[in-house]
């Protein structure tokens, strides 16, 4: 029996890009027949992720809130499966019952995956500007208009605390060339997804997001 290797020895653990310990990326969201509930949930967690790499505590606001909507819809497709399979479903099915249990939930995830993908590309469009910049403005076109005022300080607190550009986008992991693509293809599975929710919302009267 070999003895037991060395602190020496050993290796370091080579960085993961965070595309490969996404479980689920956006665009592998199957929309045959409407979104995918369950292949959605599980997209998004990588959203919880994604906001860790920003690391600062600031950033917890955004990442409980998006928790607790994720737990709410799955509460919801675990408690009825066959009515919630797809995202249109259990609006449709909820709308009828009467009971929208996770149809707030899902409204609010919704506008925070808008937030998201517009920061983001926002700041991928315009080389120069940082991240708190281009988040701010994402804010304010989107989830600002429904938070109330005592919500919108801590909100304001976690864009202005955006890493820079500079160390955000290395700690996405190497090669670049290959990580920026895939998160190009990451936002942009998600802007179809919201594209195709924003007009079911309006069509049946749910809302907007």
């Amino acid at each position: 029996m070999s003895a037991a290797p060395t602190v020496t020895d050993q290796q370091p653990e080579e960085d993961v890009p965070f595309y490969k310990t996404v479980k689920r990326s956006f665009r592998d969201v199957s929309l045959e027949g409407g979104v995918q509930t369950d292949q959605f949930c599980e997209a998004c967690d990588a959203v919880i992720q994604f906001f860790d790499l920003f690391n600062n505590a600031a950033f917890s606001v955004v990442q409980n809130d998006l928790s607790s909507k994720i737990a709410k819809v799955r509460e919801r497709l675990a408690a009825k499966p066959g009515q919630s399979r797809t995202l249109e479903e259990l609006l449709i099915n909820e709308k009828e019952e009467g009971v929208p249990f996770a149809t707030g939930a899902l409204t609010w995830l919704l506008r925070s995956l808008k937030f998201t993908t517009l920061g983001l590309g926002l700041n991928l469009a315009s080389p120069k500007e940082e991240l708190s910049t281009s988040m701010t403005k994402a804010y304010d076109r989107t989830l600002r208009p429904y938070h109330g005022f005592m919500i919108r300080p801590l909100f304001r607190l976690a864009m202005n605390v955006c890493p820079y550009r500079a160390k955000f986008y290395p700690s996405l992991g190497e090669p670049q060339e290959v990580v920026m693509v895939e998160l190009d293809h990451w936002l942009a599975g998600l802007e179809v997804i919201l594209q195709r929710m924003t007009e079911f919302y309006k069509a049946g009267t749910y809302g907007s997001i």
